[in-house]
């Protein structure tokens, strides 16, 4: 059984965000689509696809963020995007952050596949 944790909490700007596990076939199609036009670097292989390939990906990955809100002693996870398209308004005044989000949420997806190529790489040498 896998144990992976399902969703990790980080910070930008002063605002907390939780970032989910995708299911197993939107993470397969995100490593293998970045993988396919990668030069060793998959988030630098960010800047190889369209714009309506990179809102795809930018889409699948952003759909695993939620921004962490508390309010009258209650936490909630608010979706960052909403209905699956716009952000909200204080991430959508700042792209350093939805990049940020983006790359943070495509790594912790593919990460079960970096973390396999990196032990059978070491088990080769």
């Amino acid at each position: 059984m896998n144990q992976r944790t399902e969703k990790k909490e980080v910070k930008i700007n002063g605002r907390t965000y939780i970032i989910k596990k995708t299911n197993a076939r939107e993470a397969c199609w995100l490593f293998s689509t970045l993988a396919a036009k990668s030069t060793g670097n998959l988030i630098g292989s960010l800047g190889n696809f369209s714009r309506a390939e990179f809102d795809e990906i930018q889409k699948v990955a952003l759909n695993q963020v939620f921004i962490l809100d508390t309010r009258d002693e209650q936490t909630i996870e608010i979706p960052s995007l909403r209905n699956g398209l716009g952000l909200d308004d204080i991430l959508n005044a700042d792209p350093r952050a939805v990049f940020d989000l983006t790359t943070l949420s495509i790594m912790w997806n593919v990460e079960p596949f970096l973390d396999k190529n990196e032990s059978t790489a070491q088990k080769e040498q």
